[in-house]
């Protein structure tokens, strides 16, 4: 009896050094990161050069690379895990950069690396143009306007309240908050996103007129004229097109059809 205790004794020292061993290399975030994963890797997850940020992205990539942690609990559980591991660090609580939620959703989406995510996700850290800066004031205000002054539509703001479960209203300050703390690069992946989960828009999303859509029935000889047109003019502001429709209406030129979400606000 006396040696099965003292060979149970033994045992739990031995699990009790390795959970400790384990468990210190675990949460030792910052050490294992600067062998792995720099404050210049990080900038492909965000384009804001706060060191603070920077840092934070560093802790949470090499809290949640650490062999086995994802397999054991999941892209959402390592997640958590290494945020509870890396609010010591320092991390600035202002408007001008990604809020720590901000950088938790643009790494699902994307992830740590450009390897991460799928050639046609869009992603990687670019700054997306806005017509003019705006001074601090209520952060609502501030995104709002930001979202107005990007080449985002109110369609696009319906997709992605579709798809995040929120209000048109949300949704463009949601995508203005994205804008101004340098997320905004991953808009267009996710509204890839909403639209192949079915969401759509609808004609009064457009922003169009009913004139708009009669000149545009004569312009593209629709056979069923206005209500062709809206269909349509609906159909390719769902697919991220509208910029099409614009061209024809002579809203802005006809030689740049292609999209771009860099653009500032008026051009197509």
């Amino acid at each position: 009896m006396a040696m099965m205790e003292e060979k149970r004794r033994s045992n739990r020292q031995v699990i009790g050094l390795i959970l400790t061993t384990a468990l210190s290399t675990v949460f030792a975030p910052v050490a294992f990161a600067q062998a792995n994963y720099s404050a210049a890797d990080a900038r492909y997850v965000t384009s804001s050069q706060n060191p603070d940020v920077l840092n934070y992205i560093v802790c949470l990539e090499n809290t949640m690379s650490y062999p086995g942690m994802q397999d054991k609990w999941g892209f959402q559980g390592a997640m958590d895990i290494a945020q509870n591991e890396c609010r010591t660090l320092p991390f600035p609580g202002y408007p001008a950069v990604p809020s720590t939620d901000d950088l938790a959703r643009s790494i699902q989406e994307c992830g740590f690396r450009p390897g991460d995510a799928s050639p046609d996700m869009g992603c990687g850290a670019m700054p997306v143009a806005v017509s003019q800066s705006y001074p601090v004031q209520d952060n609502a205000e501030q995104a709002n306007g930001i979202f107005a002054a990007s080449i985002f539509t109110y369609c696009d703001a319906t997709l992605l309240a579709k798809f995040w479960r929120v209000d048109v209203g949300q949704s463009k300050a949601l995508i203005g908050n994205k804008i101004l703390n340098g997320l905004g690069w991953n808009i267009p992946a996710i509204l890839r996103s909403s639209r192949q989960a079915g969401n759509q828009c609808e004609w009064s999303d457009t922003g169009y007129s009913y004139q708009d859509a009669e000149q545009i029935a004569s312009i593209w000889s629709l056979g069923r004229g206005v209500s062709e047109a809206k269909s349509k003019m609906t159909m390719l502001a769902t697919a991220g097109h509208q910029n099409w429709v614009d061209a024809a209406l002579g809203h802005c030129h006809t030689d740049s059809l292609v999209q771009d979400f860099s653009l500032p606000a008026g051009q197509c």
